[in-house]
């Protein structure tokens, strides 16, 4: 599902990318007609303040000198940016080169978009601190096709055995349905997610709090590699950056953009997915929750969301259809490659039980890895287990 590499960015757009970096946060540029004071005691609405910030109003273009205005006006010009801090982010920022960012973009494999094109995902834009840049490597179908048809699903690192597999039958409920899985790829619920999203065939979204070019955490490699083949991967920092602590609640807030609900399945009262719970509620989206043991840390922020008014959810596809994303009649295609897919080959040669696949399939899979594939294909309607124990493919889609 991989495309060809664009870049549709203007060098004004990608200088704020660079200040997010540097500022830790998505710069706004002040405006120069209200007095304001910033954080160091600098006085905002100057008169050459104004004028500065009324010259960046336009795109910054490269010239011989470097950027026109100078970078050090623009990082002036941020809304919250005293002239102590300046000086430090505008020594950083002098090393910066439009040109060689786009050449990182394209030589990683990524796309790259500003809020001046016209491919820049709308969903964003309601934001009200919307990221300047957009770095996809993917597919671009699944934002194209808006936040609209897009579930979030988010929660802990460290969810519990249940946690986990509850978020791996709703990915795929979502995503058998027609639904695009989006999460962060990070470990635990987010994964789980994604990897249920991936084990029907089904679509799925990861945004990164670093670089889109590299997986967060490193240990995600291969499920980044899997995304790629059936969605995309995006990011607002520049190519090579790795995440700081202060990107990972900024990234929440894409994920929530990109969606049309959120869905928390484990979270405790602290956790990061609460985060993007806000931000969903800001936006106007639904939210829903997993419901969870009352003996459970990682259950006591998602058992809060259902007494402060969140809904309920425990099937994906029960979701999809609830919220009118119910593609009828589409079949979403079996993985390609993995267990799932092994399993499939297996069973369509005929009936067998969890003992024969297990030699069918050369002893590769242990029992438990078995277990998870026939509970995917079964959820995705694509087998059944008959009376006698053993599991057959269905042989028709029934909608």
């Amino acid at each position: 599902m991989t495309s060809e590499p664009i870049t549709d960015v203007c060098v004004r757009c990608l200088a704020l990318s660079e200040l997010t970096w540097a500022l830790g946060k998505v710069p706004r540029l002040r405006d120069g007609g209200t007095e304001s004071e910033d954080v160091d005691g600098d006085a905002g609405g100057s008169r050459e303040s104004a004028e500065k910030a009324a010259a960046l109003a336009a795109p910054l273009v490269p010239t011989a000198e470097g950027l026109e205005p100078h970078p050090g006006d623009l990082v002036r010009a941020v809304e919250g940016v005293g002239s102590v801090r300046a000086k430090k982010v505008e020594a950083q920022y002098r090393r910066w080169d439009a040109a060689m960012v786009i050449a990182s973009g394209v030589e990683s494999g990524l796309a790259g978009v500003c809020m001046c094109s016209a491919r820049y995902p709308e969903a964003l834009r309601h934001l009200s601190d919307p990221p300047p840049v957009l770095w996809v490597r993917g597919s671009w179908e699944p934002l194209d096709d808006g936040s609209d048809n897009a579930i979030a699903m988010v929660g802990t690192r460290r969810p519990t055995i249940v946690g986990r597999e509850a978020a791996r039958r709703i990915g795929a409920g979502i995503a058998r349905s027609g639904g695009t899985v989006v999460s962060g790829m990070a470990l635990g619920i987010d994964g789980a997610a994604h990897e249920g999203a991936l084990s029907v065939g089904g679509t799925t979204i990861a945004v990164l709090a670093g670089g889109a070019d590299r997986a967060t955490p490193p240990s995600h490699g291969r499920l980044y590699d899997r995304i790629l083949e059936r969605g995309c991967v995006v990011a607002e920092m520049p190519p090579g950056r790795r995440p700081e602590k202060w990107s990972f609640p900024a990234r929440n807030r894409l994920i929530a953009a990109l969606s049309r609900a959120t869905v928390v399945v484990e979270a405790p009262m602290r956790s990061g997915a609460l985060i993007t719970v806000e931000q969903a509620h800001d936006l106007g989206r639904d939210v829903f929750a997993v419901p969870g043991s009352l003996a459970v840390d990682t259950c006591e922020g998602t058992n809060r969301m259902l007494c402060d008014g969140a809904l309920a959810v425990v099937d994906g596809g029960a979701l999809v259809a609830q919220l009118g994303m119910n593609r009828a009649g589409e079949r979403v295609a079996p993985a390609a490659e993995g267990p799932v897919a092994d399993i499939h080959r297996a069973l369509s040669r005929g009936a067998l039980s969890i003992d024969e696949l297990g030699i069918r399939t050369g002893g590769i899979l242990g029992p438990g890895e078995i277990e998870l594939a026939l509970l995917d294909l079964e959820l995705a309607g694509w087998i059944i287990r008959r009376s006698d124990g053993r599991y057959g493919v269905v042989d028709r889609w029934a909608a």
